[in-house]
């Protein structure tokens, strides 16, 4: 009996959970129709019909269904949660809204739409603008219009008549200007040459097309390309030549010009450089390398410059801006004392004038500074002088209103001819944050393959530790990449944070406001050993009960294993009959200036080859194994026969088992190694990290398009010296002299044209110039100081040879939580 009352009290307690269920249910209903064409009624397959309900909460996520029309312009959503929505048709070319649509429970709703099309529109993409005599150019145009042609105009641009206008700019933008610009204009600035009708071949289901127009051969010169149908326009510009024009423009206005074949590269001797605002006038021409100076370009109320190089009816265009500013033999730059200032605060700034001379930079000499401050809107709002000290240093400050705009205050100083740049004091209506969120790893470093770990510290910026907020952090991965610092001695490690993304963690912090993440650092896809250590980002975004929610970011190291090894090339560029020398180097993972002596290392030689568009090493079976010495160094000079390329694998084993690997390779004086790549490569390498005045620099060039004759020059903001290099083959080597002008650095730069192709590189080349060295070491007097209590901070500047010297400097103190708003 017990067990019948059982049965029926469990059936009925399951019928009214039953019967609560129903209850609950959202009631749902349906919606299928159809979409046409409002202009011809044909179905619109393949058009995006979307759904959102109305009346959502603005801090919900929208709730939003869509689906895509079949080949009949049919569509259906079924299980729709019953109330009002706005449904959106939209297309590459049509489109359609019902602004309110009401879906009842238990019934499928029925609705047929007629798309609206877009505007009529032509648009015309020229994957390349420029043609030789012997190419027939053609354009792609975009349309959608009604017409079954196409009109096509070309006219031959006078250049001369271009210049008459007012300039290149103001004579060819009109024109392109399909509401502004009529025939009138087009006969004002050249003569017709060709009109053709192209008939539209195929359409897409909207009506919408695609096609490529030949233009037909034409003459050397600069050709303006117009298309038109009913009211649609679409126009470019062409130019039709033997002739290119390299151009390089220093800080005062001086350009100079170089003129080459743009099929060959080889120079152009006797070329007209013209320019000028209301009428083209020669202003140099080159000589037999090609090459001439422009003292100054003429510019228009844009800064804008434009040279026009001609040789015969081959002409070649180059535009550039260029900033009066910049012009003068005087440098003036500054900074403020914090990244971000209040309305009301007081900003202070401070700056450094420096003459430029053959020698580097000098002192000006005495001299007063005007200074304007000016708005966001560049409205000046003070006027004020300052003197400049016998070090070339100025200073000075102004107050900001309480209702001042927030933006960019720029402080323009001008001094001896030549003003400011970027001297800016950024305004914010802000207020400090609530709280600060620190992310570290749990330890100094984590090894490949291995869990590691972070915490996420939140603590109120003037109090204790967020406790109970909830914690997702997202971990990312990128290569730890060593660099040289500037003096060529200190290797660090660069990061940017982000990288390829790893995994995402969730967390609660705990009593002292602290929470771990921890997370797998290794990926099923990756390979079996890694030439570089890893730094993984932990982007923690923490939100409290409050609501309030703020974002923290830090890095966690993992290495290979537990010490690094990298090697290095002592002459990276090796001819015939050259020995390449290999330094290997292992140290401390984290610390590259500490050795990590005794390691043993097996270094394999091999060649490099392009597979898949990827550099694959392939090793000989020659190795040679070494065992670093106390100072964590061993080298090894290895002499090789011939090979087109050549590389180098050195791998070392840590005591627990994991593999550490690094690479080098060499540059084969002459080798044909690159030929397979995709051509357009230009590269340059330098044979040594740092150069003395009077040696000669050993600069490799390296192209897959020999032929040509390219121009070498060392550059700064001037070019400081200039050689024209025929690139006979794929590798060529140039001995570029280093003078003391050239310290503490400077840039071998190449510029390249060839088969149409214009190529550019440079390579940053460091001069030794110890008599201009400055150190400088801060200290203070404490680590800790309780509020109210005086800081005394001592700053000492010395020379290369840690001997005093006398220098300007500036101190600020400023409330760290300034830093975190500028983030």
């Amino acid at each position: 009996m017990k067990r019948i009352f059982g049965i029926v009290v469990a059936t009925l307690f399951c019928g009214i959970l039953l019967g609560y269920g129903v209850t609950q249910e959202v009631p749902v209903g349906g919606l299928k129709g159809s979409v046409t064409m409002k202009e011809n009624k044909k179905p619109l397959p393949g058009a995006l019909v979307s759904l959102s309900l109305i009346g959502q909460a603005d801090d919900e996520r929208p709730n939003v269904k869509a689906v895509e029309t079949d080949e009949k312009g049919q569509f259906s959503f079924r299980n729709l949660p019953a109330g009002s929505y706005r449904l959106e048709v939209s297309a590459k070319e049509h489109a359609a809204t019902v602004k309110v649509l009401a879906i009842e429970e238990g019934k499928v709703r029925e609705t047929k739409l007629a798309a609206k099309p877009s505007d009529p529109y032509l648009r015309m993409y020229a994957s390349q603008k420029v043609f030789t005599p012997d190419e027939t150019p053609r354009i792609e145009l975009h349309g959608f219009v009604p017409q079954k042609q196409v009109g096509l105009a070309v006219y031959r641009l006078d250049m001369d008549r271009v210049a008459q206008k007012g300039g290149y700019y103001e004579a060819v933008s009109p024109l392109a200007n399909p509401d502004k610009a009529g025939n009138a204009d087009l006969d004002r600035a050249g003569d017709k040459v060709t009109t053709l009708a192209q008939a539209v071949k195929e359409r897409d289901a909207e009506g919408a097309f695609i096609e490529t127009l030949p233009v037909g051969k034409l003459k050397e010169g600069v050709y303006f390309v117009r298309a038109s149908a009913g009211e649609a326009r679409a126009s470019s510009v062409l130019l039709v030549s033997k002739l290119a024009l390299v151009t390089k423009t220093d800080r005062t206005g001086a350009t100079l010009c170089y003129t080459t074949d743009i099929a060959t590269g080889k120079p152009v001797p006797g070329a007209q450089i013209l320019s000028g605002a209301n009428g083209l006038k020669t202003v140099a021409t080159t000589d037999g390398d090609g090459l001439a100076t422009v003292a100054k370009s003429t510019v228009d109320g844009n800064s804008r410059a434009l040279l026009m190089a001609r040789k015969g009816a081959s002409t070649a265009l180059v535009g550039f801006y260029s900033n009066p500013s910049e012009a003068g033999n005087t440098w003036i730059r500054g900074y403020t004392e914090r990244p971000a200032y209040r309305p009301g605060d007081s900003v202070q700034f401070k700056g450094f004038v420096r003459r430029v001379s053959g020698d580097g930079y000098t002192l000006p000499g005495a001299g007063t500074a005007q200074i304007e401050v000016r708005d966001p809107d560049g409205n000046v709002l003070q006027k004020l002088n300052a003197p400049i000290s016998v070090h070339g240093a100025f200073h000075g400050s102004f107050s900001t209103s309480p209702e001042a705009k927030p933006g960019g205050y720029n402080v323009v100083v001008k001094a001896f001819g030549s003003e400011s740049q970027g001297i800016y004091a950024n305004l914010v209506a802000y207020r400090k944050p609530e709280f600060s969120i620190t992310v570290k790893g749990t330890q100094d470093r984590f090894t490949m393959g291995g869990k590691a770990s972070a915490t996420v510290e939140c603590k109120y910026y003037y109090g204790g530790p967020v406790v109970g907020a909830k914690v997702k952090a997202y971990v990312y991965r990128s290569p730890a990449y060593s660099y040289t610092d500037e003096d060529g001695e200190q290797e660090a490690v660069e990061s940017y944070g982000g990288g390829e993304y790893s995994q995402e963690v969730e967390a609660v912090t705990d009593a002292s406001g602290r929470a771990v993440v921890e997370f797998e650092t290794r990926a099923e896809d990756d390979p079996e050993s890694f030439a570089n250590d890893y730094n993984y980002t932990v982007s923690a975004s923490v939100t409290e009960d409050g609501g309030k929610f703020f974002d923290g970011q830090g890095e966690v190291r993992v290495t290979r294993g537990d010490f690094n090894l990298t090697m290095d090339l002592e002459n990276p560029i090796l001819g015939p009959n050259d020995t390449p020398k290999l330094l290997i180097r292992t140290t401390d993972p984290l610390d590259g200036k500490k050795p990590a002596p005794n390691q043993q290392v097996r270094v394999e030689i091999g060649r490099e080859e392009w597979a898949q568009n990827a550099l694959v090493f392939l090793p000989d079976s020659k190795t040679r194994t070494v065992t670093t010495d106390a100072n964590g160094e061993a080298r090894i000079e290895w002499p090789i026969g011939k090979t087109p390329s050549l590389g180098f694998r050195a791998t070392a084993v840590d005591r627990d088992g994991h593999r550490v690997v690094a690479r080098a390779s060499a540059y084969i004086v002459g080798s044909p190694a690159l030929a397979d790549r995709e051509k357009g490569d230009l590269k340059i390498t330098l044979d040594k990290k740092r150069y003395e005045k009077g040696e000669q620099a050993k600069a490799l060039i390296q192209t897959d398009m020999p032929g040509g004759t390219a121009l070498v020059t060392v550059q700064t903001d001037r070019i400081l010296w200039r050689k024209l290099v025929p690139l006979d083959e794929g590798s060529t080597l140039v001995e570029v002299p280093v003078r003391q002008e050239y310290a503490p650095n400077v840039y071998v730069a190449v510029a390249y044209v060839r088969e149409k192709r214009f190529l550019e590189t440079d390579k940053r080349l460091r001069v030794e110039r110890e008599d201009r060295k400055l150190k400088i070491e801060v200290t203070s007097d404490r680590e800790v100081y309780k509020p109210g209590e005086s800081a005394r901070v001592t700053v000492k500047t010395t020379d290369a040879n840690g001997k005093p010297v006398p220098a300007d400097v500036s101190v600020g103190v400023v409330d760290r939580g300034i830093y975190d708003i500028s983030k």
